[in-house]
């Protein structure tokens, strides 16, 4: 459902770098290949100016990887939360039908998806807390991030990302704890299944009618709550 008019599937080389995942080390790789061409996963991480040093830019590691806007959505059980997670689980479902999950599988990576989105959310930012920019900003030397968190790999990421510098900020650390944890503990089928969602989600604006189709009624209609 992806593959274009002329035949070509613009996604096709980042499904292949997903489905080759086999074992935990394999996923903090394909974080940051996605990184590197544009597809936020598991956090988001881009420069802005050093809050302490005005004529220069760090990096910032911070949260991201969810499809919800707000990770309280993750956690709140009212009736209009649960009828937006309700939704939310459909076009979740409708993403990974189209990115190539079988149909017999739906539900199961449906559910998986939205299981490591939740983790997320939980060692989350309220969104009050991430809209201050102060509150954002931690700087840590890079050196360090090796020792923290071994199984992220954030060294790899930032040589990855081409980034030599010798400081980056990184203010969520009870997220990044939590991910580095996830690297090993959850499924590498699971992380698959979340990394193809991800990317669809994140490219569907882009692709072919029924990615657009889905992700502007989710996205457009509920979400943004454009006619």
């Amino acid at each position: 459902a992806a593959v274009e008019a002329d035949g070509s599937n613009p996604i096709a080389p980042l499904l292949t770098r997903i489905n080759a995942i086999k074992r935990a080390k394999d996923v903090p790789a394909s974080i940051a290949a996605l990184h590197q061409v544009g597809s936020p996963v598991a956090f988001n991480f881009s420069p802005d100016v050093d809050l302490k040093a005005l004529d220069r830019h760090i990096g910032y590691f911070m949260q991201g990887g969810m499809g919800l806007p707000d990770p309280a959505f993750y956690t709140r059980t009212d009736p209009d939360t649960t009828a937006l997670m309700t939704r939310y689980r459909a076009y979740v479902k409708q993403i990974l039908a189209l990115t190539g999950t079988a149909p017999a599988q739906l539900d199961a990576e449906a559910q998986a998806v939205i299981a490591l989105e939740t983790e997320l959310a939980r060692n989350a930012l309220s969104l009050t807390d991430l809209n201050n920019p102060f509150r954002n900003y931690a700087p840590v030397p890079t050196r360090d991030l090796s020792k923290r968190f071994r199984n992220l790999q954030l060294d790899a990421f930032l040589k990855a990302q081409g980034v030599n510098d010798d400081l980056v900020s990184l203010s969520d650390q009870a997220l990044f704890t939590a991910l580095d944890g996830m690297v090993t503990r959850v499924r590498p089928e699971q992380w698959k299944a979340y990394l193809r969602w991800r990317v669809g989600d994140a490219m569907a604006p882009y692709l072919s009618k029924s990615f657009r189709h889905a992700e502007v009624e989710f996205r457009g209609r509920v979400v943004r709550g454009q006619g």
